[in-house]
C-alpha cells in the first residue's frame, strides 16, 4: 500500500459550509396609476431585487400567475377563468388550478394570452393582488464562507485535491523496473488551481435536492466506527445489530453495515491490525468523512450520502477473488448502491479477461463504476488491465494526477483511461501507523496515501454529492456530466480520454444550465470518449517502465496503489540526540534467481556496533504485517513467495535512546 506520512508544506486553506436555504418572497397588487406603479417599483428593487412592475408581463418569465382572492370563496378555477377572459384560441394554451382556499395559479403558455390575461385581472374588485410565481432556491454561500466552515476540520488545510494553493512541495524517487534501478529523483511543486474545486461547486450550486446516494466500497474493509465516518455509513434499514436474525431475509444476519465478503461474516474490518483495513477506510474518508470539526472532510460531506462497505479483500496481501468481488456488487445493487468504487486490479498480462467480474458489471447499467486506473505506469490501451479496461459504458476509469498537472509516473493512462484526478499525497482517514502503534490494534487515525486507488474514490464522491444534489437528474446524467465538465490541462493532452481533471464546479456549471442533456446515445467528442479501448494515435507509452508488475492468476485481485521505493535510508525519529557517526544504513543480498522463493537478508550497520544492545525489524505488505523479528543480530531474512513492494521499518536501539528509520523497497527480480 502506498502511503506517506510527512506533513506537507502547505498554506492554511479555507472549506464548505452546509448549505442553508433563505427565501424572500414578496407580494404586490396589480396597480394602474403611474404613482403605484413606482412605489410598487421601488419596493420589489429593495426585497426581491427586481425592477420588473408585477403588472409587467416580463415579469412572468414562465408565464405562470399567482392570483390571490379577497374572499376565499371566489377562489375558484372557473371564476378565475372567466375573469381572464380569454378567446378560444388563447384559453386551449391557458390552465388555471387552485393552489390555497384563497388562491389560484394560471400558466399561460403564450405571451398573447399572459397579456390579456393580467390586463383583465386587474380591474376585478374581487382579487386582493396577483404575482408572478417566484423562484426560490438555496441561499449559496461564498467561497470563502465554505472555506471558513470546512477549515474547522483541522486536516482540511492539508487537503489540497479540494483547494490548491501552490503551496505543496516534495521530492519523488523514480524507480525503472526494467533497470532494476532509480533513475531518478524529481522536485514537485504544486500549481495554484490544479484541483477539483470543491469549494466553488457548493459555492455555485442551487440545486436543493437530498436524494439518498449509496457508494459501495468493494475493497479491505471500512473502519464504520471511525470517529470522521461515523454518521457517513450506510446502515441496512431492514436489519436489527446484533439479534443474530436474518431480519430482512437477504441471506446475511446481521449485516448491519454491509458484509465481508472475504471471511463471509459481519466483522466489517480487522480490530487487531492497524494496517489490514486502512485501504478501505482511506477510501471511504475522501467520499463521506465528516464535517464534524474532526480531521478531515470527505467530498459529500453535507450530502445525504452514505457509504456501505463491503469487504472482498484481506488477508496477508490484502487480495482477494472474483467470487466474492461479484457477491459484493450483487449485494450493493440489491441494496440500492447507486455507485460502486473499485480501487482494486488483477489479471494485467496478455488477453486475460475475467468474464465473470465484465458481466457482473454490466448487469447493472444504471450503476456508475469508479475504477482505479493501475499503478504499473502502462498504456492500458496496449497493456491492459481490468477491470479498468472492461468495455462497460457505466466504467469511469481514473489516472492519478500530481498537484503539480502532470500524472504521476506510476499512473496507468490511455484513450481506455476517462479522465484524472488527484492521488498523489491524498490525506484521509485510516486505521493506524504501524510505525507509532506497535500493538497492531486498529485505531482512528488519518495517513497520507497515493496511487489510482486514491483518485477513484474522488470521482465517486464527485458522483455521489451531484446525484445527492441535482435529484432529477439520472446516475447516467451525472456521469456524462462529470466526463464534459472536465478541466482540459496541456499535460493530459493524449494522456487520458477527456484531455481533463476532475473539476466538481465545471459539472455544477454544466448541470445548472436548463438546455443541458444527455443524448440518447451518447456520441462524445473525440477527447470525451467513455470506453473506447483502440490505442490512440501518438499516445506514446514510457520509455521505461516504471511500476510494479505483480504476478497475479484470473482470481486474484489486489488493491491498486503502490509503495515507491527509496534508495537511501534516512533516519525517521530520534527519541534522544544522536550524532552522524550512530546513523544506519542498510544493504540487501538476495538469491541469483528469481524461482518460486527468494531469500533476502537485510543488514543494519553502524560504525558503533557495540552501542547496540538491540535491533527490531517489521516487514509489511499491501498493510499486512509479514514478519516481526527483535533482537541482538543486525540481519533480517524473510523467504519471499512473490515480487512485489514492501516496506521495512528497521529500528536499532543503543545505549542512549532509539534511531528508527522506515525503509520502502522493491523487490527486484
Amino acid at each position: 500500500m502506498k502511503k506517506k506520512y510527512l506533513k506537507p508544506m502547505i498554506a492554511s486553506m479555507l472549506a464548505p459550509s452546509l448549505l442553508t436555504m433563505t427565501m424572500h418572497s414578496a407580494s404586490f397588487p396589480i396597480v394602474s396609476s403611474q404613482l403605484e406603479a413606482q412605489k410598487v417599483n421601488a419596493m420589489q428593487t429593495t426585497n426581491c431585487q427586481s425592477t420588473k412592475s408585477v403588472s409587467d408581463p416580463d415579469a412572468y418569465e414562465d408565464g405562470s400567475i399567482i392570483v390571490v382572492y379577497k374572499n376565499k370563496k371566489s377562489a375558484k378555477v372557473n371564476t378565475t377563468m372567466k375573469i381572464a377572459n380569454l378567446n378560444k384560441k388563447q384559453a386551449k394554451t391557458t390552465t388555471a388550478s387552485s393552489i390555497a382556499p384563497e388562491m389560484v395559479c394560471m400558466h399561460c403558455e403564450t405571451e398573447d394570452a399572459l397579456k390579456t390575461t393580467l390586463k383583465n385581472l386587474e380591474n376585478d374588485s374581487r382579487i386582493a393582488y396577483v404575482q408572478p410565481n417566484y423562484t426560490y432556491h438555496v441561499a449559496s454561500s461564498s467561497v470563502d464562507e465554505i472555506n471558513e466552515n470546512f477549515e474547522k476540520n483541522p486536516e482540511y488545510q492539508n487537503q489540497w485535491a479540494y483547494r490548491n494553493l501552490g503551496n505543496l512541495s516534495f521530492t519523488e524517487d523514480i524507480f525503472n523496473l526494467t533497470t532494476n534501478n532509480f533513475t531518478k529523483t524529481v522536485e514537485i511543486q504544486a500549481k495554484e488551481d490544479i484541483d477539483i474545486d470543491l469549494p466553488e461547486a457548493l459555492a455555485n450550486t442551487t440545486a436543493d435536492g437530498n436524494r439518498q446516494t449509496i457508494v459501495a466500497i468493494v475493497d479491505t474493509g471500512v473502519m464504520y466506527d471511525h470517529e470522521d465516518l461515523e454518521g457517513g455509513m450506510w446502515k441496512n434499514p431492514g436489519e436489527i445489530a446484533d439479534n443474530g436474525i436474518d431480519d430482512d431475509h437477504d441471506g446475511y444476519i446481521d449485516d448491519v453495515y454491509g458484509w465481508n465478503f472475504y471471511d463471509g461474516s459481519n466483522i466489517y474490518y480487522n480490530a487487531d491490525s492497524s494496517l489490514e483495513d486502512g485501504h478501505g477506510t482511506h477510501s471511504a474518508g475522501t467520499i463521506v468523512a465528516r464535517n464534524n470539526n474532526e480531521g478531515i472532510v470527505g467530498i459529500a460531506a453535507d450530502a445525504n450520502v452514505q457509504v456501505m462497505t463491503l469487504k472482498a479483500l484481506g488477508g496477508e496481501y490484502g487480495s482477494g477473488c472474483t467470487e466474492d468481488i461479484i457477491k459484493a456488487i450483487e449485494y450493493a445493487a440489491a441494496h440500492g448502491a447507486n455507485i460502486i468504487n473499485l480501487s482494486l486490479g488483477g489479471p494485467s498480462e496478455g488477453d486475460v479477461i475475467d468474464q465473470a467480474f465484465k458481466k457482473s458489471i454490466e448487469n447493472h447499467p444504471d450503476i456508475m463504476f469508479t475504477v482505479a486506473a493501475g499503478n504499473e505506469g502502462n498504456n492500458n490501451d496496449l497493456v491492459k488491465t481490468f477491470p479498468a479496461c472492461y468495455d462497460c459504458s457505466n466504467i469511469v476509469s481514473v489516472a492519478n494526477i500530481h498537484c503539480d498537472g502532470t500524472l504521476d509516473y506510476s499512473s496507468n493512462y490511455g484513450n481506455s483511461v476517462d479522465l484524472a484526478a488527484p492521488g498523489e499525497f491524498i490525506l484521509s482517514t485510516s486505521t493506524g501507523n504501524i510505525y507509532e502503534d506497535e500493538t497492531g490494534q486498529a485505531t482512528s487515525y488519518y495517513e497520507y496515501m497515493e496511487g489510482t486507488s486514491m483518485s477513484a474514490p474522488m470521482v465517486a464522491g464527485a458522483a455521489a454529492l451531484l446525484y445527492a444534489k441535482y435529484s432529477t437528474r439520472s446516475m447516467k446524467e451525472i456521469q456524462y456530466a462529470l466526463l464534459q465538465s472536465v478541466k482540459k490541462l496541456p499535460t493530459l493532452q493524449g494522456r487520458v480520454a477527456t484531455n481533463g481533471n476532475l473539476n466538481i464546479a465545471n459539472a455544477v456549471a454544466l448541470l445548472e444550465d436548463p438546455s443541458f442533456s444527455m443524448p440518447a446515445q451518447p456520441t462524445v467528442n473525440p477527447d470525451t470518449n467513455f470506453r473506447s479501448t483502440a490505442p490512440t494515435i501518438g499516445m506514446n507509452a514510457p520509455t521505461t517502465n516504471n511500476g510494479t508488475n505483480p504476478s497475479t492468476t484470473p482470481s486474484t485481485i489486489m488493491p491498486v496503489t503502490t509503495v515507491k521505493p527509496m534508495t537511501t535510508v534516512k533516519p525517521e525519529t530520534t527519541l534522544t540526540p544522536a550524532p552522524s557517526s550512530k546513523l544506519l544504513t542498510m544493504s540487501i543480498s538476495t538469491n541469483k534467481t528469481w524461482k518460486k522463493r527468494r531469500k533476502v537478508t537485510f543488514y543494519i550497520k553502524t560504525n558503533q556496533d557495540d552501542s547496540i544492545v538491540n535491533y527490531q525489524f517489521i516487514l509489511s505488505r499491501n498493510g499486512k504485517v509479514l514478519k516481526k523479528k527483535s533482537g541482538k543480530s543486525s540481519k533480517f531474512t524473510y523467504n519471499f513467495k512473490k515480487k512485489g513492494s514492501y516496506t521495512i521499518t528497521a529500528k536499532a536501539k543503543n545505549s542512549s535512546g532509539l534511531v528508527a528509520l522506515r525503509i520502502k523497497t522493491k523487490l527486484l527480480r
